[in-house]
């Protein structure tokens, strides 16, 4: 089983990858398998193993991605509600406002389910 010390290379909300992870529930980096603009997400799935450790899903998103998200379904206006920021200055934070998207949105919307989460011991 993975800990959090094995997602070094990682980064987050929080300065801690620790905390980033565990309590924000979200990390990102690029790996050799990103395309261009895209980051590869380890997200909380709110959900533990038998063993009570928590289960963590994984799945790649580009920053066009996030924007389609705007062209289909999500709302601009209500993201721009929520964060207090312009759009066009919000989504110039990706990968880092991937957290607020999924904040409003929940983790499902946003970054899809994992049918295969893993735990990661703290």
């Amino acid at each position: 089983m993975k800990t959090w010390t094995d997602y070094k290379n990682y980064t987050g909300i929080d300065a801690s990858i620790e905390v980033s992870l565990f309590e924000y529930g979200l990390i990102w980096h690029k790996n050799k398998y990103c395309k261009q603009d895209e980051y590869y997400f380890v997200y909380d799935t709110h959900t533990t193993d038998n063993e009570g450790n928590k289960l963590f899903g994984s799945s790649y998103l580009s920053k066009q991605d996030l924007i389609g998200m705007f062209d289909n379904w999500a709302s601009k206006t209500d993201i721009e509600s929520f964060t207090g920021q312009s759009f066009d200055v919000w989504i110039e934070s990706f990968p880092s406002c991937v957290h607020s998207m999924i904040q409003y949105y929940g983790t499902d919307n946003v970054l899809g389910t994992d049918c295969n989460p893993q735990p990661i011991k703290e």
